[in-house]
Parts: structure tokens; C-alpha cells; sequence
């Protein structure tokens, strides 16, 4: 593992280019979440290329979390970088690369979708306003989403609730001050109270905090908040500091955890560290590296001591290279506290775009598999997720035209104590366009072979546009056969889906996705409904 360190530091640092270049925005929002693809809607996909990243906007930073794999007119079908948390309805960035002349034979159709084609020009980053001056501004969402699990099996079928509010105040009253927060309050209706009984059962505060910027080099922020920086830790309930000297950046805080039963406010979870890094745009891509250095406690005894590392790097043309890691400097042995040095987690990845028709994709995942609490998900895809996730995964993308996309990825695992080696190949092929309907199609599947199971799951989806950039649908249909190795029993599933979208207006809109499992004796529907409005 000392060696893969090694050799990591020394493709980092040869990573670094040079150049500056005018950026724009184009702003989209997730639509889709699929056990393999995440699917981005924006008004025009005319500027945005295979093999581009896409960014969530977190605290007036652009965070790199997708990367694009293949795109239509309006859409963008896309992978994520490492373990990005992203939810349907999330909004999505894209970065133009503006340029120094139109084309003459091109007028522009917009300021978001002009074609541009000129030489490469040296000047600096424009931003949207949100992201820079003095000037107050607001931005907010405000979210009402149902979540019903109806079953024809007694004691199953549920309804929640769950509303959402985000709301960044920027600049109050044009001081140096802003505000932030996002929480959530969910509403069972199955009637069952849970042990504690406390309001943090339903409402969950993960961002609440002032900022205050001292200067273009100094900012503090006060409350929970994430730090994008050093995002693995989550929420800290505390004070945060950080300097930025040109390209460089340093920080520290301290504060406290929030609960790990209800996700409140727990003081007994002491926490501070400190982290700097290095960030840097290109007129080709960006480069951002943090390490960074922690400890938590819990009831004042060191819980754990750890470090941190993340570097993103796509300053190679048509090369992005992803890395994170985390290694505990301390352990217990025997009733004696003492330090060590234990590599936890690791995840690389490594995408080549060959050319405009063909990349290549790789990643190796060494680390904890994840929960999720809110993402709607189906029984089936669970299951892959979790036994695909780690290992070495491989993956290749080819489109020869804008009518056809294909993909196909292999993945492999094996640990010490593993019966036999998990492997998982899956195949994708898209059709664009398709006459009649005026519409796209994919069909799909994944074989999987664990060492509990063999499963295969085969599929085919159909979207189209009802009315151009305001109603959108999807229909799809699944097949899932999972036989369990050291027992009888068999997980065979027929699913069927059903969703629409409608963007009412630039700042109002609703989706509704309905599932339904065909799984003896018993049946699921899945019923998911949300409605946005932006402000």
C-alpha cells in the first residue's frame, strides 16, 4: 500500500499544466437515477461534449461529479466521480468554454446555447453573479415529495412525506455576510412511533450555518455545515476556517458530529483537524488536491484519528484521473493507545477518450459500502449495487453516430475470505431518434455471480419528449432472476415503470415515477411523486 501511495503522489504531480480561459454556465437538473447512469436534462446540450464534467453547486463552489458518457438534444447520460450524493430534481452545472469570436454563418440563439466556434483566448473565469461581488442575492428550493410503498401483503404498504427546504441568502443586505441551510421533515403515515420520540425522529438539519468572508483570501463559517473540501466527514456542528492564497488553499475547524442515531445535535462527538490543498483551471480542465488531518472523539476519548486524501485532475486533454483515500493513524492494541498508519479506503479512477466515438473507463474501490436513506431504489438493484460497487470495474463506451450509444463494463473482486470471486459484466445499447415514435430506446443487461448468488437482470427503456422542453415521459420494463447458492429460495422479479416530468415554467416543476414489482406471492408498487419550485 506504501508503494500505491508512492506511485499515486507521482501521477499527481505530473499532472499540472497551465492557461486560463473564459468560462459560462448552463444550468440543468438530474432527471434519472439508474443502478449505472444518472441522467442530467437541460435546455440545450449543444456546447457540452462526450467526456465533459459536470458539477453540483455547493457553498458558490463547482464540485466535480459527473463526467458525460453520451448525450442527445436535451439530455446527458452520465457517470459519477467517486461517491457523489445526488438525488432526482438536483441541479447540475455545466462549464462552456466561452471563446474570443463567434462564427459568422452562426447567430446566437441564446446566451446559454450559442455555438461558438473561435481560437483559444487567454482571460479569466466568469461566474455567475451568485458567485461573486457584493450584491445581496437569494436562491432557494422548496420540495414536496411522496414516497408509497403499496403492497397486496398486510402490515407493508406506507406513505411518506417529505418536505425539503434549501435557501441561500448571499451578501445580507449586501454586507459580507450570508446565510445558508437545507433540512428535511418526513411524515410517515404508517403510525408507528418510533423508541426516542424526539422531533429529530422526522426533521433532518444537514446544512444551517453563517458565513462571514473577511476578504477575497478569508472566510469563516459558524453552525452545520459541510465542507466540500473534505466532504467524507459529512456535517460538522462548529466554527471553520479557511485562507485561499492564489491557487492554494488551507483550513481548519472544530466542533462536533452530529448524531449517528438521529442526526442531532450531539456535543459529546468532539471533532477537530485541519486540511490544504491546491486547486487550478485550465482552458482544458481543472485540478484539485486536499489532504487533510482529523480527529474525533466520543465522550472525551479519541474515537479516531485519520487522514484524508482527494485529487481530481482532467488538466490532460481527454484524460481524468480521480482519486480519495483514507488511512487511521491510530488504533488500541492490547489496552495501549498508540499510532499506526492503516490504509481504510481507496478509490481510483481513470477515464481515456480515445476519440469522439470511443472511451475507456477504470476504477478500483477499496472502500465501505454505502447506505442509502432517501434514494428511491429498487429491491433488485440494491442488491447489484451492493456486491458490484468494490473491486476493479472496467468499462468501455462507443457511439458511431448520434443515433446509436453502446456500453459494456466487467467488473471483479475477490477477498481472502470470499467462497468464490463476485464478477459482474453489463451491456447497454441506446437508440436516438427512432422513427415513429420520435423517441429513444435502450435496452440493457447485467449478468452477476457472487458468492451467495447468481443472478441476471435484462431491461428496456423508451423516453420521449410529449411537448418540447415542458412534458417528457419514460416507460421501462425489467427483468430480474437472482438464485441464492446456498439456498432454495429465488429472488424472480418483473418490473414495470412509468414516469413523467413537466417543467410548468423556469421555476416550477413535477415529476411522478410509479414502479411496479411482480414478485411471488407477493406484489410492489412504487409510487414517487415530487414537486419543485425554485425562488
Amino acid at each position: 500500500m506504501n508503494r500505491l501511495l508512492y506511485i499515486i503522489l507521482i501521477v499527481c504531480s505530473t499532472l499540472q499544466l497551465f492557461g486560463q480561459q473564459e468560462k459560462n454556465t448552463l444550468k440543468g437538473q438530474i432527471s434519472f437515477l439508474s443502478s449505472q447512469n444518472i441522467y442530467v436534462k437541460f435546455t440545450s446540450t449543444e456546447n457540452i461534449q462526450k467526456g465533459d464534467s459536470l458539477f453540483l453547486n455547493k457553498d458558490s463552489n463547482l464540485i466535480p461529479c459527473l463526467i458525460v458518457d453520451e448525450k442527445s438534444s436535451i439530455s446527458c447520460i452520465c457517470k459519477p466521480i467517486g461517491q457523489p450524493d445526488l438525488k432526482v430534481s438536483d441541479e447540475i452545472v455545466a462549464v462552456i468554454r466561452a471563446s474570443a469570436k463567434i462564427s459568422q454563418k452562426e447567430s446566437p440563439v441564446s446566451k446559454d446555447t450559442t455555438t461558438i466556434k473561435s481560437e483559444r483566448k487567454l482571460s479569466t473565469p466568469v461566474y455567475p453573479k451568485a458567485m461573486t461581488g457584493n450584491d445581496q442575492f437569494v436562491q432557494g428550493r422548496l420540495s414536496l415529495a411522496s414516497y408509497s410503498n403499496l403492497s397486496n401483503a398486510s402490515g407493508i404498504s406506507n406513505t411518506r412525506f417529505r418536505y425539503t427546504l434549501q435557501l441561500n441568502i448571499g451578501n445580507t443586505k449586501n454586507s459580507k455576510l450570508s446565510a445558508e441551510s437545507y433540512m428535511q421533515y418526513t411524515n410517515n403515515t404508517n403510525g408507528l412511533a418510533l423508541a426516542s420520540n424526539t422531533i429529530f425522529d422526522n426533521l433532518k438539519i444537514y446544512n444551517l450555518a453563517l458565513k462571514y468572508k473577511l476578504n477575497d483570501q478569508v472566510n469563516f463559517t459558524l453552525g452545520r455545515s459541510m465542507n466540500t473540501k473534505v466532504s467524507n466527514l459529512g456535517s460538522i456542528d462548529g466554527l471553520q476556517m479557511e485562507v485561499t492564497p492564489g491557487n492554494f488553499y488551507i483550513g481548519a475547524m472544530a466542533g462536533s458530529r452530529p448524531d449517528y442515531l438521529d442526526y442531532s445535535f450531539n456535543f459529546n462527538l468532539f471533532e477537530y483537524g485541519a486540511y490544504f490543498g491546491h486547486h487550478y483551471h485550465s482552458e482544458i480542465g481543472i485540478e484539485q488536491t486536499t489532504l487533510a488531518f482529523f480527529e474525533q472523539n466520543n465522550h472525551g476519548f479519541t474515537d479516531r484519528r485519520f487522514a484524508y486524501f482527494q485529487h481530481d485532475n482532467s488538466l490532460l486533454k481527454d484524460l481524468n484521473l480521480f482519486i480519495s483515500g483514507e488511512a487511521d493513524l491510530y488504533k488500541i492494541q492490547n489496552g495501549t493507545p498508540m499510532n499506526t498508519f492503516s490504509l481504510t479506503s481507496l478509490y481510483i479512477s481513470l477515464r481515456y477518450k480515445v476519440s469522439q466515438q470511443l472511451s475507456l473507463f477504470g476504477s478500483y474501490d477499496e472502500r465501505k459500502n454505502v447506505i442509502y436513506y432517501q434514494t428511491f431504489k429498487s429491491r433488485g438493484d440494491s442488491i447489484f449495487e451492493a456486491a458490484t460497487r468494490q473491486g476493479l470495474q472496467l468499462r468501455i463506451n462507443w457511439h458511431p453516430d448520434n443515433l446509436v450509444f453502446a456500453g459494456m463494463s466487467s467488473g471483479y473482486q475477490f477477498r481472502d475470505n470470499d467462497i468464490r470471486a463476485t464478477e459482474n459484466v453489463s451491456g447497454y445499447v441506446s437508440f436516438n431518434r427512432i422513427p415513429w415514435i420520435d423517441g429513444s430506446a435502450t435496452l440493457s443487461s447485467s449478468l452477476l455471480r457472487t458468492g451467495y448468488l447468481d443472478g441476471k437482470i435484462l431491461g428496456v427503456r423508451l423516453n420521449k419528449e410529449l411537448i418540447s422542453r415542458k412534458i417528457s415521459a419514460g416507460l421501462g420494463y425489467q427483468y430480474v432472476n437472482y438464485q441464492f447458492v446456498s439456498s432454495n429460495p429465488q429472488l424472480l422479479e418483473h418490473i414495470a415503470s412509468l414516469d413523467i416530468s413537466y417543467q410548468m415554467n423556469r421555476k416550477l416543476s413535477f415529476s411522478v415515477n410509479c414502479e411496479k414489482t411482480f414478485e411471488k406471492p407477493v406484489s410492489y408498487t412504487r409510487i414517487y411523486t415530487n414537486i419543485i419550485k425554485r425562488f
